[in-house]
């Protein structure tokens, strides 16, 4: 797979709160951070994507921008109360895993959902 089509899987996994397939496409020592947390290693980042899925209708992607091994994805949450939420993500893939993950957003709106 190249870094597009595993950024692309990734987010598809995230929808589905899939943890197991999402481990799979991240590096054991993958760091991840943005607005609500940082979270190291792929079991523990898996984790908190499936559990954070179940706040959302629906994860939507609608651009992915990549400069070899670095992503920038362009996306929104779809809140269950019917609200969006756009975000920015920026992956690095190596060796057909994602190694680290930057997004930010405002995290307001989900904040309020709890």
């Amino acid at each position: 797979m190249d870094e597009v089509a595993i950024v692309r899987e990734y987010f598809a996994a995230w929808r589905r709160g899939d943890a197991a397939h999402l481990e799979t496409l991240l590096d054991d020592h993958v760091s991840a951070s943005g607005p609500l947390a940082t979270v190291h290693g792929a079991r523990e980042h898996a984790a908190s994507l499936a559990r954070s899925s179940r706040m959302f209708r629906d994860i939507a992607v609608d651009q992915i921008l990549s400069d070899g091994p670095d992503l920038l994805s362009w996306f929104r949450f779809e809140l269950r109360n019917g609200s969006t939420v756009r975000a920015a993500n920026r992956c690095e893939v190596a060796d057909g895993l994602i190694t680290s993950i930057e997004v930010t957003f405002d995290p307001r709106p989900l904040l309020a959902e709890q």
